[in-house]
């Protein structure tokens, strides 16, 4: 499913950038000295890249209005696309997973918007303008690799900026992730479960995104044909 109209894509991407332009300024500037060290926190990485990757769709999907109005969107190399979905998903799949059970949210403006509003634009845009069904499971590894250097990130920030602690009082943005608190099995524990959980969100979110365009079924009327 894609909504085949290249002028609505532009505009939705556009309106979106825009929006989120909006709400960075909001989030900057109710920061404040903590400004660095929300870096520290996946979601607001992710919403970096996000921006990113809106604004070259709008260029892309600029470029190729030129064939028209009727017609597929421009879009990103899907593999690399798909996988910024993903990493949208995380974001928001954890809000809801792990920030709100264990009473880590505050439901502040900035909150939300860093882990739902940019990751929900994300998700939407490939939803109505992506083309589906391209992405294999091979490139899983690649998608959790990014997750492990943003691990790798965390637990090597003590090190490299000493007492820089965060808005939290601690060294790390999520409780699980604490070593001063819970020690290292624990926490290797936890990180192994959640990269457990991050390739099941992965291979669920490729299979969807076949299920989307059709193959599945393509595949059972293959199967269910007689020769003649």
């Amino acid at each position: 499913m894609v909504i085949r109209n290249r002028l609505a894509s532009l505009i939705y991407r556009i309106v979106a950038l825009l929006a989120m332009v909006v709400f960075y300024v909001v989030v900057v500037r109710e920061s404040g000295s903590s400004f660095g060290a929300m870096f520290a926190y996946f979601p607001f990485i992710v919403d970096q890249l996000i921006m990113l990757v809106f604004l070259l769709l709008i260029i892309f999907n600029s470029i190729d209005l030129r064939k028209g109005v009727s017609g597929l969107p421009a879009g990103l190399w899907m593999p690399f696309g798909l996988g910024v979905v993903f990493l949208a998903l995380v974001s928001i799949v954890g809000y809801f997973g792990y920030m709100i059970p264990f009473a880590h949210a505050d439901f502040g403006i900035r909150e939300l918007t860093i882990y739902l509003g940019f990751s929900s634009l994300m998700v939407v845009d490939w939803l109505l303008f992506e083309e589906k069904g391209t992405v294999h499971y091979t490139i899983i590894p690649f998608w959790i690799f990014f997750l492990m250097i943003y691990v790798a990130f965390i637990m090597m920030r003590p090190y490299i900026w000493g007492e820089s602690f965060l808005p939290n009082g601690t060294y790390y943005p999520y409780s699980f992730l604490d070593f001063d608190r819970w020690g290292a099995l624990i926490v290797w524990s936890w990180t192994v479960l959640a990269a457990f959980l991050a390739v099941a969100l992965a291979i669920g979110l490729i299979s969807l995104n076949d299920l989307i365009a059709g193959k599945y079924k393509r595949r059972f009327l293959r199967e269910d044909e007689t020769p003649e």
